[in-house]
């Protein structure tokens, strides 16, 4: 059976913005996971080097945070880059339990129901990740403008 055919289900009205369902049951649409990257590329990736990356991030971050939300080394520059180290932590945080569901126990090849599932899927591999990735740009941006 060729696992790479397969796709997560989702619902059309997921992307239908204007404020209508398009009617018909619920998995009347897909989200193909092979059309955003093939899998022979994404399983190694997200499978195998996410975890390695997520890991050492948490670690990395944790270590920052612990270390410049101590009391003498509140300054406004350290607040700042504490800021920015929660925010790259959370922009991996967000995606990983989805994506070592999906792709480092293999099950990208199955639907992903119930559609709640499918709503989650979206938001914490789209839109999550993207909020924190925006604020730690800002963040950037912030301490560019301080020095």
């Amino acid at each position: 059976m060729d696992e790479e055919n397969y796709t997560a289900v989702v619902p059309t009205y997921l992307f239908d913005f204007n404020g209508t369902a398009n009617g018909g049951n619920d998995t009347e649409g897909y989200l193909n996971v092979t059309t955003e990257m093939p899998v022979r590329y994404a399983r190694p990736m997200y499978g195998f080097v996410m975890p390695f990356l997520l890991l050492v991030t948490i670690v990395a971050n944790t270590l920052i945070v612990v270390v410049l939300s101590k009391r003498h080394m509140r300054t406004p520059t350290n607040v700042v880059l504490m800021s920015m180290a929660l925010s790259d932590m959370f922009t991996l945080l967000f995606p990983a339990p989805w994506l070592f569901y999906m792709y480092t126990l293999g099950n990208h090849y199955k639907p992903l129901s119930p559609v709640e599932s499918c709503y989650a899927w979206y938001a914490m591999n789209e839109v999550i990740p993207t909020l924190f990735h925006t604020a730690s740009i800002w963040l950037t941006l912030a301490l560019a403008v301080q020095r």
